[in-house]
């Protein structure tokens, strides 16, 4: 009897000790499992959108209505192209080839220009291509003589000049003291991604672990675009597929563009032959904003560009029916390009004076049917300054 309790205790301790590493074996693949699910990001099916054609009009994601604003027009301040604009709360900030004007938001009339294209104490060398507007600071940011950043506020006062990190080709506001800048792998092995300054210190870099051949063309878009969504900063790189958070130590991944074989390839960017022979081969995304519930983005292809929107409830990725924005089937007029998402959920976008004139001329008919907000539009000449288009996006 004495040994077959001895048995039992021995079956009992076999038992025991399998129960355990079963239990061990489920816990770990429980906390595999949830680190796999952190580490899924939204997918942006860019490839999807263009090879099936998956294209969407404005109805689609717009409500009801879009608002239309003439910018007055006045001698001095006339806007040449290609023009970038940015609406706030009660203003439109508008940025061209050296101008930086500010517009009413309710009426479209002129307030003032901001800073100017000259050497004295407040001037600038040029506007910036990326960021150069910050939303959640109101600040407007441009590109000094001694190729450093500077900025100025709405009343167009000069506020601070930040020195420019050796590289930099754009920038980004991470709060009212502290920008971040994309470092272009000219030499093929720099080690530096991004850097995070002040007006005086740097604060951290960001370190760049891929290796490219050394520049040998000169020109194309920056590699590095920043917008705002919300408090946060929001960071992409052309040749890579991944849209980051960025904090002063942290990049955070938040979605990543698939484009299967369309995908740019980081190690050619520098060179001639993939500039002016290869690129158009490949999809380059830029002029990326955000939403609550969307972000668009736009891909240059084939000697084309495409805007695109994703959809974050349904996860769905469509694109423009044309190269001139999204099909406008709201008002039956011209197509809506966007140039910016404003902080309050609106998507931006400009209307030539010329291209207007041009669409009265040649639809008497629809324009005849037009409501009044429209037909007011038929009296702008080409000479005219733009019109913003306005258009909440659907929650």
């Amino acid at each position: 009897m004495f040994s077959s309790f001895l048995n039992y205790l021995k079956m009992k301790k076999h038992i025991n000790i399998f129960c355990f590493l079963l239990f061990v074996i489920i816990l770990y693949d429980c906390k595999s499992h949830k680190t796999k699910k952190k580490l899924e990001l939204p997918e942006i099916e860019i490839g999807d959108a263009f090879s099936i054609n998956k294209v969407i009009s404005l109805d689609k994601f717009i409500q009801d209505s879009i608002e239309y604003i003439p910018l007055e027009t006045i001698e001095n301040f006339i806007i040449g192209g290609p023009t970038r604009v940015y609406v706030s709360n009660s203003n439109i900030l508008v940025f061209s080839f050296r101008q930086i004007f500010l517009f009413d938001r309710k009426d479209g009339s002129f307030i003032r220009e901001i800073g100017s294209y000259d050497k004295g104490p407040d001037g600038y060398l040029a506007t910036l291509f990326c960021f150069p507007f910050d939303p959640a600071s109101n600040k407007i940011y441009a590109t000094g003589w001694d190729r450093s950043y500077v900025s100025y506020n709405f009343e167009g006062k000069f506020l601070k000049k930040y020195n420019r990190p050796e590289g930099s080709t754009s920038m980004g506001a991470l709060n009212d003291s502290t920008l971040v800048s994309s470092i272009r792998n000219f030499t093929g092995n720099e080690n530096r991604r991004l850097v995070v300054f002040t007006n005086q210190d740097i604060i951290n870099t960001f370190p760049n672990s891929n290796i490219a051949e050394p520049r040998t063309a000169i020109g194309g878009p920056p590699p590095g675009w920043f917008y705002r969504f919300g408090e946060e900063l929001r960071y992409f790189e052309i040749f890579n597929d991944t849209i980051y958070r960025i904090t002063e130590y942290e990049l955070i991944p938040k979605y990543v563009f698939q484009m299967g074989s369309f995908a740019p390839p980081y190690e050619k960017q520098n060179t001639i032959d993939f500039v002016k022979h290869e690129a158009e081969n490949y999809f380059r995304v830029l002029y990326i904003f955000e939403s609550e519930y969307f972000l668009v983005y736009e891909v240059m292809h084939d000697h084309s560009s495409f805007q695109g929107i994703y959809n974050k409830k349904t996860m769905g990725t469509y694109k423009a029916s044309t190269r001139y924005g999204f099909k406008n089937d709201i008002d039956d007029f011209l197509p809506l390009k966007y140039t910016s998402v404003s902080s309050q959920g609106e998507l931006i976008g400009v209307l030539e004076a010329w291209e207007i004139e041009q669409w009265f001329k040649d639809n008497p008919e629809k324009a005849a049917q037009f409501p009044p907000h429209l037909k007011k539009l038929e009296n702008i000449t080409e000479n005219d300054n733009p019109v913003v288009m306005i258009a909440k996006l659907k929650e």
